[in-house]
């Protein structure tokens, strides 16, 4: 069992040395990265625009019931 977690180690710390090195991955991680965070601003502004459509909604029935009880 002990052997088995000192291979598993020593793989992930191989894994790691080779990422280091490799300018190619480098490059991959940063477009991952960027990726995920161009996912994250979209999403952000999906909500804001659902956000800002929900009171322009609200805003509108308001409206719509302040002027019924204006023709009364």
């Amino acid at each position: 069992m002990a052997n088995l977690k000192i291979v598993d180690e020593r793989k992930r710390k191989e894994v790691e040395r080779i990422c280091a090195q490799s300018d190619e991955l480098k490059d991959l991680q940063k477009n991952i990265m960027s990726a995920y965070q161009n996912k994250e601003r979209a999403a952000q502004i999906t909500e804001k625009q659902y956000r800002q459509q929900v009171s322009l909604e609200q805003d509108t029935q308001i409206d719509k019931i302040m002027l019924r009880t204006k023709e009364i």
